[in-house]
Order: structure tokens, then C-alpha cells, then sequence
């Protein structure tokens, strides 16, 4: 994830923060974050200063989405004729969304948690 600002004037600078709070060494035009996890979440912000004197402030927000799961399928076994049901409660961030498989195989009717 990287943020990249844009400015123009004469001997700018930049300070990246975090929540209000300064980000040691994070002095150039962009800010890089590597293997973001929710503890990168928050809001961002630059402060871009120039030789004019007057400084000016942009701000993003970071948010991180939840991983998706899926809780695991059970094994099942029957005697022919007789009816079965798979089920699995999935978690994660938006809406959701499922998609069964038979042998590799979309059922293409079957798009509910069972």
C-alpha cells in the first residue's frame, strides 16, 4: 500500500502522520506500508510546507478489510435415496457471497450457506 502525493512550489517538504502522530523518518513523497495489517489502519496525513511559507494538509483514510472464511464442511454419509445437507457460516468484510462445487464442478443453483 503506498500513498503518493502530489505538489508543486519550491523547496517543499513533506511529514507523514499516523493518527495525528508523526512518523518518524517518513520525510518524502510518498509513504510505502509493506504486509499492512489492521494496526495500519487509520488516517493519514501529510503536511507539504514550501518556500511560500504556508503549509498545507491532505488526508486519507486506511481501512482493512477482515480476512474471508469460511467455518469447515462436515463429512456425511447416507444410504442412497436419502437427503443430505452441507452448511458453512462464513465471516469477513461486505456481503458475501457462495458458490458450491461437486467434483470441481459450479452447482449453479446452489448460492446460500447450505
Amino acid at each position: 500500500m503506498t500513498f503518493i502525493i502530489s505538489a508543486i512550489g519550491t523547496s517543499l517538504s513533506y511529514q507523514w502522520y499516523k493518527d495525528n502522530a508523526v512518523l518518524l523518518g517518513q520525510t518524502g513523497g510518498s509513504l510505502a506500508l509493506n504486509n499492512v495489517s489492521n494496526v495500519n489502519a487509520g488516517i493519514y496525513s501529510v503536511v507539504v510546507s514550501g518556500a511560500c511559507g504556508k503549509a498545507i494538509t491532505n488526508s486519507a483514510i486506511l481501512t482493512i478489510n477482515a480476512l474471508t472464511m469460511a467455518s469447515p464442511l462436515q463429512n456425511a454419509f447416507v444410504n442412497p435415496g436419502q437427503n443430505v445437507t452441507f452448511s458453512t457460516t462464513g465471516s469477513g468484510s461486505g456481503t458475501l457471497t457462495y458458490i458450491w462445487k461437486k467434483n470441481g464442478t459450479i452447482i449453479p443453483t446452489a448460492t446460500g450457506n447450505r
